[in-house]
């Protein structure tokens, strides 16, 4: 069982990403979170541990994931890329809807997508470490 002293952290991300540290690359090279099954063996491990306190603190506060901005969108071709942080390299790599790379680019804040067909794709903002997923809407 834990002591009364034990910290428990409760991440919320306000966009519902899940770039998170220590979870299994993806293609895109990011670490994501892992979805856990309500499975008996899963429980049966959770209940090994109790909290047995009579006091309960709360902290109220508010992790922002990094936030990357990408606009107009929808758009006609021309998008800016603006982030508040600070950072050595940026690599951008846009996707079709099915996966399929379209192209990359590095340390741009404007994309050119109008030799892209209209429709649906997603922005791959690899900021150092941190990589952000926007999709965006291009228009003819």
């Amino acid at each position: 069982s834990c002591d009364c002293n034990s910290e428990v952290h409760h991440y919320i991300t306000q966009d519902g990403g899940h770039s998170w540290p220590g979870g299994v690359p993806t293609l895109l090279g990011d670490s994501v979170s892992s979805y856990i099954s309500a499975t008996d063996l899963l429980w049966s491990f959770f209940q090994q541990y109790s909290l047995e306190c009579n006091t309960l603190s709360v902290s109220n506060e508010f992790v922002e994931k990094n936030r990357v901005l990408v606009y107009p969108n929808p758009t006609n071709g021309l998008l800016k890329i603006q982030s508040e942080l600070n950072y050595e390299q940026m690599e951008i790599s846009v996707f079709n809807i099915t996966g399929q790379n379209m192209f990359n680019v590095k340390n741009k804040t404007e994309l050119d997508i109008r030799h892209l067909p209209k429709g649906a794709y997603f922005v791959a903002i690899k900021l150092d470490e941190t990589i952000n997923i926007e999709n965006i809407i291009k228009i003819e």
